[in-house]
């Protein structure tokens, strides 16, 4: 099992848990995290109105893990490669790979969530380890990271690993 994937979190649903409202950009969303004892997690999604009406009642379910709000971003067309571009392709591939190294992906992960391109939604603890939970902004896609604790100099040697790296793919 790829180390960074201890747990998926499944991606948003096209509509609404209750009112099967279809979700368009510049919607607000309340995503829901469930999870039954020896199950994966469950995600259910809801629009503004049920929200309001069902939110607290589920939220205070025994399998309810946490909640967030999100809002739907337009869709933006191509355009050139930014930093964060790559950063983020790097990222994906990393998450993809099963010898990724934690560090590397918990840095891209702040350093995207600081360029708008993911978005921090929910911390959990699961088995003594403290995740992060950031969904890719625009796309409804949702994963865990792991927290890690680095010293300046670790954080360096890290940027410059991923610097190399993101050159390397240029």
């Amino acid at each position: 099992m790829n180390p960074l994937r201890q747990f998926e979190i499944p991606k948003r649903n096209a509509r609404c848990f209750y009112r099967e409202e279809t979700f368009h950009p510049g919607m607000d969303v309340y995503t829901l995290l469930c999870q039954k004892e020896g199950e994966p997690f469950s995600r259910r999604d809801f629009c503004h109105v049920c929200w309001q009406e069902r939110g607290p009642l589920e939220s205070s379910l025994p399998e309810a893990k946490g909640y967030w709000k999100s809002h739907i971003e337009p869709k933006k067309p191509p355009g050139e490669s930014s930093k964060a571009d790559k950063a983020m392709a790097l990222l994906k591939e990393l998450i993809a790979s099963s010898d990724s190294s934690v560090d590397e992906v918990y840095i891209l992960c702040l350093f995207l969530a600081r360029a708008k391109r993911l978005a921090l939604r929910k911390e959990l603890q699961k088995e003594e380890i403290s995740y992060q939970v950031y969904e890719i902004l625009g796309q409804e896609e949702c994963f865990a990271v792991q927290v890690v604790t680095l010293s300046p100099p670790q954080v360096v040697m890290i940027q410059e690993s991923i610097a190399a790296k993101l050159k390397g793919n240029s």
